[in-house]
């Protein structure tokens, strides 16, 4: 992987949980976080389930903070693209989104892009398919995409693999495993760490580890 990246998060943390040594080992890479935005209240129609959305609300705002701590502790930047998380259940804009994934990935032009494989939430399946979108719309031959597993639902089959493996090669990518150095330091644990209410399981408290990444080449 290339000094420096630009890294596609879905949510706040997505990013980091999984490429948080990597990141600390390329300082200056940009980490672009999707799903960080908060619809205004419209006071001619109530929000449908309304305690709900105010916890999201109150978790957006915790990450945010958490976001600031890890970020600075890489000494990266942090890009918050406002776009709002699929439980607001808010109309999806994957046009939109390609498009500004396009963007930010062109104004960084000298960063690797690397995006999430897609597994688990809709949300991250979404984003993975607007990065592949957005390298087709800018004309990339080289792409990297880190396996969110971390976010995976419960029960999710195995072959929930294969299925984005074989949907990204229709799309006349060639994947191949990227050979990482096993970068555990402190400061990547660290900013793993700083997103103390995603720490909801033993697993994620202790995943220190940088996640498999893949190479996709044209």
């Amino acid at each position: 992987m290339n000094p420096s990246m630009i890294v596609i998060s879905p949510h706040l943390g997505d990013g980091v949980v999984a490429l948080g040594c990597a990141l600390a080992a390329s300082p200056g890479s940009t980490i672009a976080t999707v799903c960080t935005g908060s619809p205004r209240p419209d006071p001619t129609t109530p929000r449908a389930v309304p305690h709900a959305f105010e916890a999201f609300d109150r978790a957006l705002t915790s990450g945010l903070s958490e976001d600031a701590e890890a970020v600075a502790l890489l000494n990266c930047k942090a890009v918050h693209l406002d776009f709002f998380d699929e439980r607001y259940e808010l109309p999806r804009t994957p046009r939109l989104l390609r498009s500004v994934l396009a963007d930010t990935i062109s104004s960084l032009p000298s960063c690797q892009p690397v995006g999430p494989f897609g597994f688990g939430p809709p949300d991250h399946q979404l984003v993975s398919d607007c990065v592949l979108d957005a390298a087709d719309q800018l004309g990339l031959f080289r792409l990297c995409m880190y396996e969110d597993r971390m976010c995976c639902t419960p029960g999710e089959p195995p072959e929930a693999d294969g299925a984005r493996r074989a949907a990204m090669e229709r799309r006349g990518w060639h994947l191949a495993v990227l050979s990482l150095e096993d970068t555990r330091c402190d400061v990547g644990v660290s900013a793993k760490r700083a997103y103390r209410s995603r720490h909801c399981s033993p697993e994620m408290g202790e995943m220190v580890a940088d996640t498999k990444v893949w190479l996709l080449r044209r």
